[in-house]
C-alpha cells in the first residue's frame, strides 16, 4: 500500500511517473493498483468531514500539527521554483512534506491527528470506534442471537 496526497492528476500523479519512466526506454514500469494507493486527503475527509482543514488543506494540516516549516512551498510557489530552476528549494519542500505526512499517517488510524473538525458527528464517530463501544455492540448482537443472556 502506498498512501499519498493528491497524486491522481495525470500531470503529476502515479500515471505521470510511469510515463516518465517509459519515455527514455524503461519497459517494465512498476504499476501500483489504484486500490493500493489511498489518498490521505480522502481518508481524512471520510473520517472527519470535508471541513477537517481549511483550503489549502495540506498547509492547514501542517499548521494544526505544529506549524509551517521554512522550506514549505505551496503549489504556486513550487511552480515558480521550477520555472526559476530552483530544484533544491523544491526538493527541500518535498522532504519537509514527507516528514509531516509520515507522523500524520501514523496518527490517523489511532484518531490522534489534529484536524479542524469539531462537529458532534465526528465526536459520535470517534465514540463508536472506541473498543468499549464495539464490545457493547457485539455483546448486544450475541444476546439477540441467544448466545448471551442479558
Amino acid at each position: 500500500m502506498l498512501i499519498h496526497w493528491h497524486m491522481r492528476n495525470p500531470a503529476c500523479g502515479f500515471e505521470h511517473l510511469e510515463h516518465r519512466y517509459r519515455v527514455p526506454g524503461g519497459k517494465d514500469a512498476s504499476v501500483i493498483p489504484v486500490e493500493q494507493r489511498p489518498d490521505l486527503n480522502d481518508l481524512l475527509a471520510e473520517r472527519h468531514g470535508i471541513e477537517y482543514a481549511t483550503h489549502p488543506r495540506l498547509k492547514s494540516l501542517m499548521t494544526s500539527s505544529g506549524g509551517i516549516h521554512r522550506h514549505f512551498l505551496g503549489g504556486e510557489e513550487e511552480v515558480q521554483a521550477f520555472r526559476e530552476k530552483e530544484f533544491i528549494r523544491m526538493h527541500n519542500s518535498t522532504l519537509y512534506k514527507t516528514e509531516l505526512l509520515h507522523p500524520a499517517i501514523r496518527k490517523f488510524p489511532k484518531g490522534n491527528l489534529r484536524t479542524s473538525s469539531r462537529g458532534s458527528g465526528v465526536a459520535l464517530d470517534r465514540i463508536f470506534e472506541d473498543r468499549l463501544a464495539k464490545s457493547m455492540v457485539m455483546m448486544r448482537r450475541q444476546a439477540g442471537r441467544g448466545k448471551i443472556r442479558p
